[in-house]
């Protein structure tokens, strides 16, 4: 048998555990699994404090190390280091990096300082903030963005060359993410049987427009809303249902664990995805799909992208009310197929986000 040499990839995260609910974990941890799984020996550090003080979970490779798949390309770099915050990577880089000359690539998740500005904080820490990027980006010669849009962002606002910037689309785990029974989902979420259930798995803040949503449904009577999620707006959620009169029709089942979002998504008649702003790509999106869930998105950011043959067909004006409420009556009567939903999820494989990576990681770290 053929053997290769064996890559070696250290994933560097956030401050927080890496099991921390969010988008930027779910892309560490979907991508590192996709890369043991072709043979690379992979790390994450997670956790982290400073320069020197950090946990680190070695991913367990799914097949032997001593012998690498050859679709994981060959002209990579043998070891790299992936960066996907900019504060710790800050903090990091010259540890870890500028003293070994390891090739690094940053994987741009969204900026940080835009962020933290449209969740209400204030000019000068969104100013701090920005600074940091600055400084920590132009440090970096390869990045990877997940959406057109957020690539514009790197270069736009950021000033970073095109010619650094690959665009690689996120993936799903489709082992994970399978239809489930519909009634049975259902019951398991203490959600109706027989109502039209639509959904969002979101973060309870102003940003995801989740608000958007339950003023849209007001026009549909017999439409019931499941929200699952936790964060700082739930309370105002909870009491502008009860304004609107709907407070009935709507089911706040809080953060669900990793294991019941699938439930969670096989129990609607469609998920939806009003965002308002600064949305990289909506790995919600292909999760959906991938449990045969259509999907309707606002056209923020790369919720299009995500959306794949499906938008701008199933893609409403972010904010506009009365645009998601025709598309949901529309979902009620003429939902995409089946077949097509999770034909588009598994085509977005995170083992095609690693392939995918591999090659770009050649062109870009030569």
């Amino acid at each position: 048998m053929t053997t290769y040499p064996v890559p070696r990839r250290v994933h560097i995260g956030t401050r927080a555990e890496i099991d921390t609910p969010g988008g930027l974990h779910g892309v560490i941890k979907g991508l590192s699994a996709a890369q043991a799984r072709l043979g690379m020996r992979v790390e994450i550090v997670h956790n982290i404090a400073n320069a020197t003080t950090y946990d680190t979970l070695e991913v367990p490779a799914e097949q032997p190390p001593a012998t690498r798949t050859p679709e994981a390309n060959p002209a990579a770099p043998m070891v790299l280091r992936e960066y996907h915050f900019a504060q710790t990577a800050s903090a990091l880089l010259p540890a870890r990096d500028r003293r070994t000359e390891t090739p690094a690539v940053f994987h741009f998740h969204g900026p940080w300082a835009s962020e933290g500005r449209v969740q209400g904080q204030s000019a000068l820490r969104a100013l701090a903030k920005f600074v940091v990027e600055w400084r920590t980006y132009h440090r970096f010669t390869a990045f990877t963005a997940h959406s057109t849009a957020f690539r514009r962002v790197l270069l736009d606002s950021f000033r970073i060359p095109a010619e650094r910037v690959a665009l690689v689309y996120p993936g799903v785990d489709t082992a994970s993410f399978t239809p489930q029974d519909r009634q049975a989902a259902r019951a398991a979420l203490g959600l109706p049987a027989d109502a039209f259930v639509v959904g969002s798995l979101r973060r309870l803040v102003h940003r995801m427009g989740l608000d958007v949503l339950l003023r849209a449904v007001v026009g549909h009577r017999d439409v019931v809303v499941a929200i699952a999620g936790a964060g700082p707006q739930d309370a105002d959620l909870r009491r502008l249902a009860e304004d609107l009169g709907i407070a009935h029709r709507v089911r706040f089942l809080g953060r669900l664990d990793q294991p019941r979002v699938p439930t969670f998504y096989s129990a609607l008649d469609c998920s939806v995805i009003p965002s308002r702003a600064l949305e990289g790509f909506g790995l919600v999106a292909l999760e959906a799909m991938s449990c045969g869930t259509p999907v309707i998105a606002s056209d923020v950011g790369g919720l299009p992208e995500a959306l794949g043959p499906f938008a701008p067909e199933w893609v409403y004006p972010a904010g506009d009310t009365a645009a998601l409420l025709r598309l949901i009556e529309r979902v009620e009567d003429e939902a995409p197929a089946r077949d097509l939903l999770l034909a588009h999820a598994a085509a977005n494989s995170w083992e095609r986000c690693a392939l995918s990576m591999e090659a770009r990681f050649a062109e870009l770290c030569r």
